[in-house]
């Protein structure tokens, strides 16, 4: 709570001085929110309150199925099989509308925040998005203006990580290949052939940046970033979906496979730290870890799954005991799951459609070649 006192000091019509003081307390509440994209082109919101989920909204996001999600600050952003990113404010319960600049289904998405919070006061930069029609965009968050388009996958882009310094990129593609790109530059800055690991389907940079871990079919991958060398495999029966880094340790990872199982690992030893093989009924979809203020350790984590389940897990007592703290049933096929917190000092707010707010390109950005300029930008309703 933030606590100030006022000093007042009035003087009446005799020459009299009558001085106060008021005392004011402000309650900041830190909001923590999930939301799940689903095959039905619903995306639904969840709150953390009390050791239990509750549901905040649900909208009819897309034309068709919720392909991906990202989260910061009070910023959700969702891709479509449209075509198209749609933009929320979690804070205001704002539709802030849609961005379109793919020519393909939008497949993945991450925000950049940058890790000193005097910079943007804790709050993202910008977004990169990643498509079907092979290409990465960059946009600037708040105006929404499309910067960049970076290309050069031959197929599908399955996922995009920032490095903690804004400065570097990676991104995983159909096209076997994992690459490094120089954002300030908007280059390419180097290719790694994933001939021996196969299709990688996520990409995640550690806190510090000194490592990024990608997971290939059957397994999850610990690399060098600055030499791109494999430092551990994590291996797995069945194959990977997904994966989430905890805050309980820089070494301790959360993975989910297609069998429905959640496996913890400890990528300093390889060792399997924790195994639930019955944590949901259908396919792993999204893991994600909940955040917290003030460098607290983090012991709680999500997952969500095709059954249509959203369950939240907490580290400390997967030794003794295989039942969540929370669970939800979203009633539809979860495809992709984000968190995110935030300060706020009110209360829930309903998500309603303000209108769409047209991107505008960046004039004062080096544009890099975008090919065919003949497509224009059109926003969708």
């Amino acid at each position: 709570a933030i606590v100030v006192t006022i000093h007042i000091c009035l003087r009446t019509s005799l020459g009299v001085y009558i001085c106060c003081s008021l005392l004011l307390c402000f309650k900041i509440v830190m909001k923590i929110a999930l939301a799940a994209g689903t095959y039905e082109r619903f995306v639904f919101g969840y709150n953390w309150e009390n050791d239990n989920l509750k549901k905040s909204f649900s909208v009819a996001a897309h034309q068709g199925p919720v392909k991906c999600a990202a989260a910061a600050g009070h910023f959700l952003a969702s891709g479509g099989n449209d075509d198209a990113i749609r933009v929320y404010n979690l804070k205001s319960g704002k539709d802030l509308g849609s961005l379109v600049q793919h020519e393909g289904s939008v497949t993945c998405m991450n925000f950049y925040t940058p890790t000193d919070e005097k910079l943007a006061g804790g709050m993202p930069t910008h977004l990169l998005s990643g498509s079907e029609d092979r290409s990465i965009c960059v946009w600037r968050v708040g105006n929404w203006a499309h910067i960049r388009t970076l290309t050069g996958h031959k197929a599908t882009v399955n996922d995009v990580a920032v490095h903690p310094s804004g400065m570097l990129a990676v991104s995983v593609s159909r096209d076997k290949s994992l690459r490094l790109w120089d954002l300030s530059a908007g280059k390419l800055a180097a290719r790694v052939h994933l001939k021996e690991h196969g299709e990688a389907s996520r990409v995640q940079f550690s806190s510090d940046g000194e490592e990024y871990l990608l997971c290939a079919e059957k397994r999850v991958s610990v690399f060098s970033a600055e030499e791109c060398e494999e430092l551990i495999q994590l291996n797995h029966p069945r194959l990977v979906t997904c994966f989430s880094q905890l805050q309980t340790s820089e070494s301790q990872v959360v993975s989910g496979s297609e069998d429905g199982s959640l496996r913890g690992w400890d990528t300093s030893t390889g060792e399997v730290t924790f195994h639930l093989p019955e944590a949901h009924k259908s396919r792993v979809r999204g893991l994600v870890t909940l955040p917290t203020s003030g460098g607290e350790p983090g012991h709680l984590f999500a997952s969500g799954s095709s059954d249509g389940v959203v369950r939240v897990w907490d580290v400390r007592a997967l030794g003794n005991k295989v039942e969540p703290v929370a669970e939800m049933n979203s009633t539809a096929r979860v495809t992709c799951l984000v968190a995110c917190n935030w300060k706020s000092s009110r209360g829930a707010h309903k998500m309603e459609n303000t209108g769409v707010k047209v991107p505008t390109t960046d004039q004062n950005v080096d544009l890099e070649p975008q090919g065919d300029s003949k497509r224009q930008r059109k926003v969708k309703k």
